[in-house]
């Protein structure tokens, strides 16, 4: 009895002259619209005693700045492009607004094209934000149908995809011809073109393109039956050349590159995780489970969105996409009769009279066309200062289109039978453009590539070594060739280790408090079995990426000899760490440095500021001395222990090899952690400001996961 019915009415993201045109024009879906319904109660609330209280939906902005809802009209819809860049430049040069303020909301997909061309023409970062799956990215649909063939050779759609992708790149008159001739010879695709020489009139170029491909589809059928299937897509994305295709796609179209350059990162990062879930890890199983994905209408969910990686951008979507976005300027283009509102369809079976006889209130208006207003109603209000709409009267076909009647709803056209708009965009006319986008050269508008908000030592390290190598690698995020036997066997004895010592910890009866209120005093009692390590060891095993099962067998018997060794050290006095694998971020001179410490040991106290050892693995040869790029690593750890108010009294490496498995051990002095500092916010502005120079050199490049596509590399 005490609850009351509260309506929010305040709106703090748009003025009040578009939260007014938003709200006049939605008023054109009365009566069914519910503020209309309970403010004008008909027989039917009455008859059936609902309790109605009258309510008011109008909306009132907090802000008092004055906003802008414009129109742009052009006669072609070329000339509606080149207005609506012109109005971008201009917000740009007037405003003081950055590219990430600017929105082209589109009804259809198909409308975002032209102006892609345009912002590429114009020099414009922009990012197409996709409101459809991962599996539907183009190149990723390449890849699957390119894995789909390996199983199923008869598979004529998909190789007929393959094709015409990148993988391949057939011209499509010689597909034609080849499409022909299989049905004329009543043959499957695949095998006629296991003939192609024999075909008449087959290029030699078509001819080899095809005999390669063939080739490696066999090749790579037959290592699919063994290797994981994270192993098998680096391979078909190695083979195929798909990395050189993605540098080279980057360079030329920065963002469509970058973007493309993710959504492959995402798939192959997806095929991982099935990987770790599923039983069958073979990329047969992972097409398989795409399938049953898409049968279930899941297109494979996108990852982080490219749209907070940067850089500044205007952002292209449709508007459905748009939802529960924001932006200072908003761009919504083609406001013609077909095309907003499109064109509604009929129902496939329409409902007998006598069912649409109830008692139940139905619409009286018409129902996509009500639904097509509310879209555009959620497409003015993404708009915070301005939102300019636009049409042309031609978009190439033989007849000229008529004005969209939600133009007319909105207030920006007022005579049915005229054009000229009653609030219109004062954009620069199309002469004027190319000033514009000269003098937005001029004043070094360039595509800037992003720049995290936190950096990692792996991160400043690959920049010391090669620019080039780190924008392939962190900015890019280029898969690499393949994985490293290394790598696979330093992350099973990392996890080795930390499965042991929370075991040895938890028998202990200690547990994993806070940082500042650990008990780490040792226990004595040998609480844990070499049996029960090796089982460790077993269960976390990585067995990909090794060149042979010789080699193989070979780490996986120096993982045992190496924890043997560190059974015998430890099982009289294990180590009871503070922390393990330890999450840090430091801040300094406005650069934020992440990292994970392996371990970190208390081993005093002073005055109530706790003494800490930091302890890192490594799984390479023992090294007596250390260089200073060696000490950069454990020196950032120091830093960002001391910045959480410990105080570090050592810094070890702990080599865990075969053949010697001893310690190096350092305390970083204060002139040292002053000069890595300033070394580190040294290399942070170079990335910055940099193009990403190649930095070749024989030992740069023989080390480098790229040197097989760099075009720079000198081995």
């Amino acid at each position: 009895p005490d609850s009351r019915e509260i309506v929010l009415t305040k709106n703090y993201r748009s003025t009040q002259e578009i939260l007014d045109t938003a709200y006049n024009f939605i008023q054109n879906n009365n009566p069914d619209r519910l503020e209309y319904q309970l403010n004008n109660p008909d027989e039917y609330y009455k008859q059936h005693g609902a309790l109605v209280e009258k309510i008011n939906k109008k909306l009132v902005a907090t802000r008092e700045n004055s906003g802008t809802v414009a129109l742009i009209t052009a006669q072609t819809e070329e000339e509606e492009v080149q207005k609506v860049i012109a109005t971008i430049i201009e917000l740009m040069q007037k405003q003081g607004i950055t590219y990430n303020d600017i929105a082209l909301l589109v009804r259809a997909n198909k409308t975002a094209e032209s102006y892609i061309k345009a912002l590429e023409i114009a020099h414009i970062p922009y990012i197409r934000v996709a409101n459809t799956g991962l599996y539907k990215q183009e190149l990723v649909a390449d890849i699957i149908a390119y894995g789909r063939i390996l199983f199923d050779r008869a598979d004529a759609s998909s190789l007929v995809r393959v094709f015409l992708s990148p993988l391949c790149a057939l011209e499509t008159e010689e597909l034609l011809n080849l499409t022909y001739i299989a049905k004329k010879k009543s043959s499957t695709f695949y095998e006629m073109l296991n003939t192609i020489r024999a075909l008449p009139k087959i290029s030699e170029k078509t001819a080899q393109s095809i005999e390669h491909l063939f080739s490696l589809i066999r090749e790579h059928a037959t290592q699919a039956q063994t290797l994981s299937v994270q192993e098998m897509l680096i391979k078909i994305i190695t083979d195929l050349k798909i990395r050189e295709y993605l540098i080279e796609l980057e360079q030329k179209k920065p963002q469509k590159g970058r973007e493309t350059i993710e959504y492959v990162r995402q798939f192959i990062e997806k095929a991982g995780n099935f990987a770790l879930l599923y039983e069958d890890k073979s990329l047969h199983g992972f097409i398989t489970h795409i399938d049953m994905e898409r049968e279930a209408g899941d297109s494979g969910a996108l990852g982080e969105n490219l749209q907070e990686q940067g850089p500044e951008a205007v952002k292209i979507m449709t508007i459905h996409a748009s939802k529960g976005l924001e932006f200072s300027y908003v761009f919504i283009p083609q406001l013609v009769i077909g095309r907003f509102p499109s064109i509604g369809r009929s129902d496939l079976i329409e409902l007998p009279d006598v069912l649409l006889q109830t008692r139940e209130i139905l619409p009286e208006g018409d129902p996509h066309i009500q639904e097509e207003r509310r879209l555009l109603y959620v497409g003015l209000t993404r708009a915070k200062d301005g939102v300019f709409l636009s049409a042309a009267e031609s978009y190439g076909g033989k007849r000229l289109k008529k004005p969209s009647q939600f133009l007319f709803e909105t207030g920006l056209l007022k005579d049915k039978n005229a054009t000229t708009p009653t609030k219109s965009a004062h954009a620069t006319p199309a002469f004027l453009i190319q000033s514009a986008l000269d003098e937005t050269k001029l004043n070094g508008e360039k595509f800037s590539y992003p720049v995290p908000q936190k950096f990692s030592y792996s991160q400043i390290a690959a920049f010391n070594i090669c620019p080039l190598q780190y924008k392939y690698q962190f900015v890019l995020r280029i898969p690499q060739d393949k994985g490293r036997g290394t790598f696979s066997f330093g992350r099973t004895m990392h996890n080795t280790l930390l499965e042991l010592f929370k075991l040895t910890k938890a028998r202990s009866g200690t547990v994993q408090e806070s940082l500042f209120s650990v008990n780490s005093e040792r226990n004595n009692q040998s609480i844990v079995t070499l049996d029960e390590i090796y089982g460790i060891y077993r269960t976390h095993w990585i067995d990909e990426w090794y060149e042979s099962q010789d080699q193989k067998q070979q780490y996986y018997k120096a993982g045992q000899k190496i924890l043997k060794e560190f059974y015998d050290r430890h099982k009289d006095s294990w180590p009871n760490p503070w922390y393990l694998e330890k999450d840090f971020t430091v801040t300094f001179e406005g650069i934020r440095l992440k990292g994970r410490i392996d371990r970190i040991d208390k081993v005093g106290d002073n005055n109530g500021v706790p003494l800490v050892e930091i302890v890192d693995y490594k799984t390479g040869k023992y090294k007596e001395k250390l260089y200073k790029n060696d000490k950069i690593q454990l020196l950032i750890y120091q830093i960002a222990l001391e910045d959480q108010g410990l105080k570090p009294v050592n810094l070890r490496y702990y080599y865990l090899h075969e053949d010697k498995q001893e310690s190096t051990s350092f305390l970083g002095k204060p002139e040292e952690i002053a000069k890595t500092k300033k070394e580190i916010v040294e290399t942070v502005e170079k990335i910055k400001r940099s193009d990403f120079p190649a930095n070749p050199s024989e030992f740069n490049c023989k080390h480098c996961d790229f040197k097989n596509i760099c075009p720079f590399s000198v081995v």
